[in-house]
């Protein structure tokens, strides 16, 4: 399975392993997936059986359609909800893309990238970066901190005024603005991070 456990280890914990993919998908009855069905895998969803796994099927009617038409019970893990109505399932995924995001943008506004020099940290007599952060979530509060960390000024906007204050107090997001912020820091980041940011780019991408 190249998981870096052998295939003896999995037998011997109770696991039967079949040939290929399609005897899973033939005799489980309930499947967990990392990543939702692939077009070559909608000819194997059936009804009867249950799937466990991420659908983002807004984006993806495809995929909406196949679930549908096969009968399956299909429950999408990212909204899965727990105490507080939190969502734990997604919290994890939204904690690495939050740091990710920082880093990565701080390399696609280098120069030799095609973007506009700019240097979050800054430097003597240079003003650090401003970055605008679309909500305050797990994945906006974990963006703070990295931009935090880096030395970039962060301003964190969004509807919760209460999440905002949340990040704020945090130690790890010293100098990270509340969702109050004057508007000069949107106009004036290079860099912004944020659901609401991507989905307006993928609007104008499907725009014809």
């Amino acid at each position: 399975m190249n998981r870096g456990v052998s295939d003896d280890a999995w037998r011997a914990a109770g696991a039967r392993l079949a040939a290929d993919c399609a005897a899973v998908w033939a005799e489980a009855e309930l499947i967990v997936k990392v990543r939702a069905p692939q077009p070559s895998e909608f000819g194997l969803l059936r009804a009867g059986s249950m799937l466990f796994t991420g659908l983002q099927l807004a984006p993806d009617p495809e995929q909406a359609h196949a679930l549908l038409a096969s009968g399956c019970t299909a429950i999408a893990y990212e909204t899965v909800t727990g105490p507080g109505w939190g969502l734990p399932q997604r919290a994890p995924m939204s904690e690495v893309d939050g740091c990710m995001v920082m880093l990565a943008g701080a390399h696609w506004l280098e120069r030799t990238q095609g973007g506009s020099g700019a240097l979050m940290r800054g430097l003597p007599g240079v003003a650090p970066g401003d970055v605008v952060g679309l909500g305050g979530g797990v994945f906006g509060y974990n963006a703070a901190r990295v931009a935090s960390g880096i030395g970039a000024r962060m301003t964190v906007r969004g509807r919760s005024p209460g999440r905002a204050r949340f990040v704020r107090r945090r130690p790890a997001s010293r100098g990270v603005s509340p969702a109050a912020a004057a508007r000069a820091g949107w106009r004036r980041a290079p860099l912004a991070s944020g659901c609401a940011r991507r989905a307006r780019a993928a609007r104008r991408s499907r725009a014809p």
